[in-house]
């Protein structure tokens, strides 16, 4: 029997792409192993790959194209050749386009990137369909919230603050199961003496490598995001200079529109897109972005008879209500505990968080997300490098 190791990665649609050593028999896979590299602690995949053989093998995948028989519900399917199978598609398309006009053509094109490269682009440009972004259904919630807060889908990456963490959460994400890369680094920072928490309903496999889990009621994770920020306003662990300079914090809000204030609504001849803070040196308007200025974060002021507030400051008296013990009420985690999540991620800096998928697959997900976000901008724990 001829047998043969073949180098390759995995071919999940995960981003990762891990190394494997993967041990062939006549031509079928025998055993799945990690890759080899030099330094042994890249050394790793998750169960996902090592299960990768089953799903090559099962007496359920789909080998050949199957043409449905009969109505739709019958599952009567015929064996067709992909040339019979292409053709037939094609001719769909067509006919679908010349009836309709060719945007009744729908392509849901995924990011993965081994179906968003040159072939299926190129399949939707040349029938002149319409796109149909697969960010707006399933896991959006994340990427949503990371647009509206970083400008780009995969903002979470800003909130790993630091390759050497003192403190991590890992926050509704079981990486021990899911992505080796994310666990390594993990277990790296624990091993350099990085607190981990781990905020799941469920005790993972992450959870029980962890020094703490922490399980909250399904789909409250915004709120507990909500309290730990009233406890860190109320501790003083906000980071100032890093809202100020960082983020939306110092920009003015009128209060009648909910608006941010602009140079041309007080200022004659002003900007339309120049917006406005609050200097704290000269107690005057300026247009943000002006060098010198001390942006104010907190306060109230009238401009030109508009009132208005920075946006950090509505942030703290949103989150003022949010207390410990309310937010215990509605995440099942007792006060002092959020207390002393919150006093940790605020004061053992640099701290990241690991945000997983879990908490977007709930009502308003995005929001949650959004709160998480905040959090680390508050506090500077963020790594403002935008991936590349």
């Amino acid at each position: 029997m001829a047998k043969t190791t073949i180098r390759t990665v995995c071919g999940l649609p995960d981003y990762m792409r891990c190394g494997l050593s993967v041990e062939v028999e006549d031509g079928a896979i025998t055993r799945i192993h990690p890759g080899d590299f030099p330094d042994p602690a890249d050394r790793g995949i998750c169960v996902k790959a090592l299960a990768t053989r089953e799903m090559v093998y099962h007496p359920d995948r789909l080998k050949h194209p199957l043409k449905r028989m009969g109505e739709r519900g019958e599952d009567k399917w015929q064996r067709v050749s992909w040339d019979e199978a292409l053709t037939a598609i094609a001719a769909q398309l067509q006919e679908i386009g010349r009836r309709y006009g060719p945007g009744a053509v729908a392509w849901m094109v995924s990011v993965m990137p081994n179906l968003a490269g040159g072939g299926y682009s190129r399949l939707v440009s040349l029938t002149k369909g319409t796109v149909v972004d697969w960010w707006g259904c399933g896991d959006a919630a994340g990427p949503c919230a990371d647009i509206a807060t970083f400008g780009h889908m995969m903002g979470s990456v800003h909130l790993l603050s630091d390759p050497n963490p003192r403190f991590v959460i890992v926050w509704g994400y079981n990486p021990a199961e899911t992505n080796y890369d994310h666990m390594r680094k993990i277990v790296r920072a624990k091993k350099k003496g990085a607190k981990v928490v781990v905020i799941d309903p469920r005790f993972t496999a992450t959870a029980a490598h962890a020094d703490e889990h922490i399980a909250l009621r399904p789909g409250t994770d915004g709120a507990l995001a909500l309290g730990m920020i009233n406890v860190i306003l109320q501790e003083g662990f906000r980071d100032k200079r890093f809202i100020a300079e960082n983020t939306v914090g110092p920009l003015l809000v009128r209060r009648d529109n909910g608006l941010f204030l602009k140079e041309s609504e007080v200022t004659p001849g002003g900007k339309p897109d120049a917006l406005m803070i609050m200097d704290e040196y000269s107690g005057r308007r300026q247009v943000a972005g002006t060098p010198q200025a001390k942006p104010a974060v907190n306060g109230s002021f009238s401009i030109s008879g508009i009132d208005c507030q920075p946006a950090f400051q509505l942030l703290s008296d949103m989150v003022r209500e949010y207390t410990p013990e309310k937010v215990s009420g509605i995440t099942d985690i007792p006060a002092d505990v959020i207390r002393r999540l919150a006093v940790a991620y605020g004061s053992r800096k640099p701290a990241s968080i690991f945000r997983g998928w879990g908490m977007q697959r709930t009502f308003h997900g995005d929001l949650s997300c959004r709160a998480i976000n905040t959090l680390a901008a508050i506090t500077g724990n963020m790594n403002l490098e935008r991936p590349s």
